[in-house]
């Protein structure tokens, strides 16, 4: 996979991600309406904590993009305190968990951004199908 095209991946990943989030704005939080719930959510907060230790790893532009876009999910969410809790806990594991495994950016380290990247977009893709 092209360079390139992991960009375009990227791009779209935040778009989708962009899109849920201001999808909910307007009529409050999606857990609240029954939508999805909390397994996505925090599948969602590990994919955002292992891609913002890698990005930011591997990309001076991206430093802290991934936990700005983490911080407004939870904002658009409102979640209870203890879904917050898992959340930022999902995000934390899952970047402590990159920063182990990859202590510099290597190929494997784009290539484990890039299977995250695809994650991210399936979920988004259920998430904003739910939202039909």
């Amino acid at each position: 996979m092209s360079i390139l095209t992991f960009k375009l991946k990227s791009q779209i990943f935040c778009a989708l991600l962009a899109v849920v989030m201001s999808t909910t704005l307007p009529s409050g939080p999606v857990m609240s309406q029954g939508r999805f719930g909390e397994a996505e959510l925090l599948q969602l907060s590990n994919v955002l904590g292992g891609i913002h230790y890698l990005r930011s790893k591997c990309s001076r532009s991206e430093k802290q993009i991934w936990r700005e876009r983490m911080q407004t999910l939870l904002k658009i969410e409102q979640p209870s305190i203890a879904l917050e809790d898992k959340m930022v806990e999902e995000f934390n594991a899952a970047y402590k968990r990159q920063e182990r495994k990859y202590s510099r950016c290597n190929r494997d380290a784009k290539d484990e951004a890039k299977r995250l990247a695809v994650e991210g977009q399936g979920l988004i893709s259920r998430m904003t199908q739910a939202l039909d």
